[in-house]
């Protein structure tokens, strides 16, 4: 289970799927991605049923679609289950995985089984990278609708379109994101592939950048027609080596794709477009963060290699709002700005608060929910230097998910780091954060609903 293996492989797993009253559970039933996977698996009419360890936004979609999901592990499999499919995030003690391989019933990841639900589809368009994959998923779903086609979109996060995380359209087009934990995008076969950015993450797998560039050179090669960009120092060497060159994306001119920044003021993004020496166009968008610039020349270069007029491309993004959890203003808490980000990163981190400082011209508070212990211990110093950036910090305990701690390494001591605190409820958070003004960050990759909570029902 700790590295991704094809030995089941896509036709087998296509066979079992389109057995008579086959039905496959799914484990880590709660998880943005395996939630959608089911509502797929529904769609061309598979029976499914899962399980996860806590309830979540997500298993209530599930619940209300009429899928059966138990919550809590280890749940009983029927005799009819002839596949199961989990999470990467599921250990591998997991009690549902050691039942189905004591009954001899295959195993598989999500990505396996994503890449064989994908089969149907005319043209599969993957985006993968570092950071920024879920926001340009949506500019592209954003883009394939003005058009007037009608992508199948599987999303990290809550599209703007449709207030879910997933589309479910016609046959034609299947947009995704490639993730690159445990070389999860591997499993996929793109025709379309975006390369958004590499930098280390997913420690508990990567042990170093090089490996995490090995991966990312394999995925590059895999695409049909792979889309770059080469602002990104380690991509750029990853283009250079190619023996067929992809088609590359960046700012100088020498690029397939390049682009001119006009503004890169909040709210106020703009860009000209160029292929080869030709302008193309302009880009307007009303989005926060000027990251989001790098995003948007990627999702329109996919767009425009898969025929759609640059005009719909523009269209699109002028009216495109972001997506769920990314920088998302979600309310106000005693006259501040409350802003909900799923920056787990440094670079994220930083960016956001950038990003919010720039917006609101004031103080930014951040409340930050480190994720993992292997992130946290990796990327150190990053996340050090990221959160002094902003104005007042107040962490929650570490999520270590299903790692063991590791000595030294704690959210109190990052709090001491950068002059900051932790809280353990939603009172204690009020009153840390009570004497600061400005805007106020949430940011992290686990669960922060409770502090949104707290804040939002004051």
């Amino acid at each position: 289970m700790s590295k991704y293996n094809s030995s089941f492989g896509k036709v087998n797993i296509l066979r079992a799927i389109s057995k008579k009253d086959a039905r496959v559970h799914f484990v880590g039933a709660g998880g943005v991605s395996v939630s959608a996977l089911m509502c797929l698996s529904s769609f061309f009419g598979i029976r499914v049923s899962g399980e996860d360890r806590k309830r979540s936004r997500y298993t209530e979609v599930l619940a209300g679609m009429g899928a059966d999901v138990t919550i809590g592990e280890g749940a009983e499999i029927g005799e009819d289950v002839g596949l199961v499919v989990y999470s990467l995030a599921v250990g591998e003690d997991n009690k549902t995985l050691l039942a189905a391989e004591k009954r001899g019933i295959p195993a598989v990841s999500r990505a396996e089984y994503m890449n064989a639900l994908s089969e149907p589809y005319r043209t599969k368009i993957g985006v993968s990278g570092s950071h920024g994959k879920s926001t340009t998923v949506g500019m592209l779903h954003a883009i394939f609708k003005e058009a007037g086609k009608n992508p199948t979109t599987l999303s990290g996060a809550r599209l703007s379109l449709t207030e879910e995380h997933f589309y479910l359209g016609a046959l034609d087009y299947f947009i995704y994101e490639g993730c690159e934990y445990k070389d999860s995008f591997l499993c996929f076969e793109p025709d379309v592939s975006v390369f958004l950015n590499l930098e280390l993450d997913h420690t508990d797998y990567f042990e170093s950048e090089e490996g995490l560039t090995e991966s990312f050179t394999r995925a590059v090669k895999k695409a049909k027609v792979p889309i770059v960009n080469t602002d990104d120092g380690k991509l750029r060497e990853i283009a250079q080596k190619l023996h067929t060159p992809p088609v590359k994306v960046g700012k100088s001119r020498d690029n397939t794709y390049s682009y001119e920044v006009i503004s890169a003021k909040p709210r106020e993004l703009k860009i000209k477009m160029y292929k080869g020496d030709l302008p193309i166009g302009d880009i307007d968008m009303a989005l926060v963060g000027s990251f989001n610039i790098t995003n948007a020349a990627c999702a329109v270069a996919a767009a425009l290699e898969c025929k759609i007029p640059f005009e719909c491309c523009a269209r699109a993004l002028s009216s495109f709002s972001g997506i769920g959890g990314r920088l998302e203003l979600v309310g106000e808490y005693k006259g501040r700005r409350v802003y909900l980000d799923y920056a787990h990163h440094p670079t994220e981190i930083k960016a956001g608060i950038s990003a919010v400082k720039d917006d609101t011209g004031g103080a930014v508070t951040v409340i930050f929910g480190p994720h993992t212990y292997s992130r946290t211990a990796s990327l150190w110093d990053g996340f050090v230097s990221a959160l002094s950036y902003a104005d007042c910090v107040v962490l929650t305990e570490i999520d270590g998910v299903r790692e063991r701690e590791i000595e030294g390494i704690s959210s109190a001591r990052l709090a001491d780091a950068v002059g900051g605190s932790v809280c353990k409820s939603p009172d204690e958070l009020k009153d840390k954060i009570e004497k600061f003004d400005g805007a106020i960050i949430v940011m992290g990759a686990i669960d922060m609903s409770w502090v949104v909570s707290a804040l939002l029902n004051s």
